[in-house]
């Protein structure tokens, strides 16, 4: 069955589209190496000296705390926290080279890394745009309907953060809301 648009275009109105199966997707190809393992080697060199000798500044008191206890060096009036770099190598050398996010539907887990390849929806955008009323402000409503299509389509693998803004929302709670949508509307992570 279709319906004809306001601009006259043909629209689908039942029937849905064909789908292949939810499925896994891995790379079997190595990842393209842009840089030597000396530059890359330069480049972590100098982010530990950074994080050595300059610091980052970190805006939370319990990340504060945290940071201390676990030997960093801490400024509270700066709010600067410097890192010795034996210890981050040690800290990075304990993570997974995987691992998984779970669903709501276990089914739809989906696994990061050891060469996985994830298709996610775009996160952020202010606007949102269709082919019959345009681009305009990202509202509620749109952001529900562009969750449906997220978990009707099995090519997406995760929401990737909020398909769009709803900014007729208040800002306090807006995020609460899209929350909200995400658990009662996606089975898939999010």
């Amino acid at each position: 069955m279709t319906t004809e648009t306001r601009r006259g275009r043909v629209r689908r109105t039942s029937g849905g589209i064909a789908q292949l199966p939810w499925r896994t997707v891995r790379n079997p190809y190595r990842p393209i190496e842009i840089l030597s393992a000396d530059e890359v080697e330069v480049l972590h060199r100098a982010s530990l000296r950074i994080l050595a000798e300059i610091g980052m500044e970190v805006l939370g008191d319990r990340a504060l705390d945290l940071l201390e206890r676990s030997g960093a060096s801490v400024d509270r009036s700066t709010r600067n926290v410097r890192l010795d770099p034996s210890e981050v190598e040690e800290l990075v050398a304990l993570a997974p080279s995987g691992f998984e996010l779970h669903a709501r539907n276990p089914e739809r887990n989906i696994h990061l890394g050891d060469g996985h390849v994830v298709f996610s929806s775009v996160g952020g955008p202010a606007f949102v745009t269709d082919v019959e009323r345009g681009r305009r402000p990202g509202n509620h409503a749109d952001f529900l309907d562009y969750l449906r299509v997220i978990g009707a389509l099995d090519i997406i693998h995760q929401e990737g953060g909020g398909p769009l803004e709803p900014t007729d929302l208040p800002v306090p709670t807006r995020h609460l809301d899209m929350y909200q949508g995400f658990v009662t509307l996606l089975d898939k992570t999010w």
